[in-house]
């Protein structure tokens, strides 16, 4: 950051974008807005966490009229159909480290 200019750019785009809220009255006083819980939908071909019992899998989704299908990356293993599953979450990014 190399002026206040720069800060200040950086604090109205939070502001538009929702996750903090300034008070106009007070010079320094910055409220980070908490998020409320939000619903994600899996969409087919999304890659999920779902639990199938009382065991999570991680794989791609497929949703069709009478019943779900988990498949996974490798192919040698066979896809899971299910009439319903619990979806955890999303996976929405990797993450890898190389040493």
């Amino acid at each position: 950051m190399r002026s206040t200019s720069t800060v200040h750019g950086h604090l109205s785009r939070l502001e538009k974008k929702g996750y903090i809220r300034r008070d106009p009255t007070r010079s320094r006083a910055i409220e980070i807005v908490e998020p409320g819980p939000t619903t994600t939908v899996a969409e087919n071909g999304d890659i999920v966490v779902a639990l199938l019992g009382e065991k999570a899998t991680v794989k791609y989704f497929y949703h069709y009229e009478d019943h779900v299908e988990l498949v996974p990356a490798n192919s040698q293993i066979q896809p899971i159909k299910a009439r319903e599953v619990t979806i955890l979450g999303k996976v929405i990014g990797l993450l890898r480290r190389f040493a």
